[in-house]
């Protein structure tokens, strides 16, 4: 169990309660496997009638990844059953994928494959065989050693999270983020600080002017010009353009051996990908 925010949710506490619904679904004898670093999560589980198995970075979870490692390769941590009567031996798994998140999403299909009785053995087969999903980190091409990545994320936590693991998979290059705020939520001034936040391992930034402007009333507004001025004031080059044409441009004049380009939306975003490809 996650808890993020949902463009079809009022509130977080709108979540909550779904969440708290939900659980009423799991019978007694069965078991939730929840994220035990998430306070919001916590909050939740005090609702729940099954047991409950805790899995994250932190001491207090009942299974817990620690000696977490990047490489050229992907990702590695070591799994400790931090429960009293557990016999179960510390476990080095591996992943081809990158970011700190990636790793609590293993974990948690862990706790439930060993909850199943799969071996470890097995799960990291399973892990190694895994090819990802499209748009997430995916990389759309390379040319003249420029590299783009497409990925769906579109609210600050999980632009924060691609933006280190793009990081973590090229470190010393440098990297330009493109983001288009096109979601119901991307697209209000709600989350602007936790959004300038999201982009502090950047090494530049471009936005597009939020999507459907004209139907968000202009005190809700994401001010895209005071995200710009924020990065630019911690040293980070910003820039805004109205339309693709503008970004594909700026890139190509700009872009050199070596970068590494990462867009993000959570739609098709004029096709920006394949178009940036072909012009540089």
């Amino acid at each position: 169990m996650c808890i993020n925010r949902f463009d079809i949710f009022d509130s977080l506490a709108d979540i909550k309660k779904a969440f708290r619904l939900l659980l009423r679904l799991i019978p007694r004898k069965g078991l939730i496997v929840a994220n035990g670093d998430d306070e919001n999560v916590k909050s939740v589980l005090e609702s729940s009638f099954s047991p409950v198995l805790k899995f994250g970075l932190g001491k207090s979870c009942d299974i817990q990844a620690v000696n977490l490692k990047s490489s050229e390769a992907g990702m590695s941590f070591v799994v400790l059953d931090n429960r009293a009567e557990s016999s179960t031996q510390n476990q080095e798994f591996e992943l081809n994928l990158f970011g700190t998140y990636n790793v609590l999403n293993a974990l948690g299909v862990i706790v439930l494959a060993r909850y199943n009785g799969i071996a470890d053995k097995t799960i990291q087969a399973a892990f190694d065989s895994f090819q990802s999903v499209r748009r997430r980190q995916e990389l759309r091409g390379e040319v003249n050693g420029i590299s783009v990545y497409d990925d769906f994320a579109h609210h600050p936590t999980a632009i924060r999270e691609t933006v280190t693991a793009i990081r973590q998979k090229h470190p010393g290059r440098r990297l330009i983020t493109v983001f288009e705020p096109r979601s119901n939520t991307s697209v209000l001034k709600i989350h602007q600080d936790a959004l300038i936040d999201s982009f502090k391992e950047a090494d530049e930034v471009i936005l597009t002017t939020p999507h459907r402007l004209e139907q968000t009333p202009v005190e809700q507004r994401l001010e895209v010009l005071e995200v710009l001025k924020s990065l630019i004031k911690n040293k980070i080059p910003a820039y805004e353009f109205p339309q693709v044409e503008g970004i594909i441009e700026h890139l190509k004049s700009n872009c050199r051996s070596g970068d590494v380009v990462l867009i993000m939306s959570n739609g098709k975003f004029d096709n920006i990908h394949q178009r940036l490809l072909e012009e540089l």
